[in-house]
């Protein structure tokens, strides 16, 4: 199966797509797009959205629920060159962990540099002991996207659920996918010529004040002044590519943190 579905929104924008990034704990890395296997037919059903069916409070605080109780979400294809790694084996983990080491496990950020993804089967790791060391924070099996090139299009959708309690709790659901297809649209000009234009002044900015990025109070305040400086160009570019001012900001800034 090539299609997989992402909960959280509807809308592919490569202009907002972080790529990969090691974190403080090597087994789950920040950035790329997360998502799981998913057959187009099957409304009813889907691994992720079953677990925050259990657990409702991740939907909340991931801002994944809607005022109006759905859930947006949508459906994506790869493209049939699209090259994945599956990992479903000790031996492919050890592979991974001497091709890519990186603190004992592999280096997701190393892995994207030959690959577009990597499945995690993570139901064949439960009876191995580094399952809980390594893979206990995989709560579903998960594909994770390091490459935007590799998806063929996307279908638009939401989560209808019919039973939402005032706990949040829920059990019974459906997926509703639109008919037509998407593509997923080049950076327009306008906004790489914009984000180079930022970068400037970041740049001049930081070696003024001496600064290095290696907090969130650094990351706010750069927010902040690009905010304040470019509040026009800012509020124009995300209208014009259906992004909200706020994802747009962190965007330009995002590989000064990252």
């Amino acid at each position: 199966m090539n299609t997989y579905l992402h909960v959280g929104t509807n809308y592919l924008n490569n202009i907002t797509f972080q790529s990969v990034k090691d974190d403080i704990f090597p087994n789950k890395p920040n950035g790329g797009l997360w998502l799981t296997c998913q057959d187009p037919k099957n409304t009813i059903g889907n691994e992720w959205i079953e677990y925050l069916s259990w657990h409702p409070f991740i939907a909340i605080y991931a801002h994944y629920l809607n005022l109006n109780g759905t859930m947006d979400c949508l459906l994506i294809e790869l493209k049939n060159n699209a090259k994945i790694f599956t990992l479903d084996s000790f031996n492919k983990l050890n592979y991974l962990n001497q091709k890519y080491p990186k603190d004992n496990f592999f280096s997701y950020e190393a892995l994207s540099q030959d690959y577009d993804g990597i499945y995690i089967d993570i139901y064949k790791f439960y009876s191995l002991p580094i399952y809980k060391e390594y893979f206990e924070q995989f709560s579903v099996n998960t594909l994770l996207l390091f490459n935007f090139d590799c998806i063929s299009h996307y279908f638009p959708g939401s989560i209808t659920i019919e039973d939402l309690d005032e706990n949040y709790n829920f059990n019974f659901y459906q997926i509703n996918l639109s008919s037509k297809k998407q593509e997923i649209t080049p950076i327009p000009l306008k906004y790489q010529l914009f984000q180079a234009k930022v970068n400037k002044f970041l740049i001049k900015y930081l070696k003024e004040q001496e600064i290095k990025i290696t907090n969130i109070n650094n990351s706010q305040t750069l927010i902040n002044l690009v905010k304040e400086k470019y509040d026009l160009e800012i509020k124009t570019l995300a209208h014009e590519n259906n992004l909200s001012e706020s994802q747009l900001t962190l965007s330009l800034i995002s590989h000064y943190f990252n």
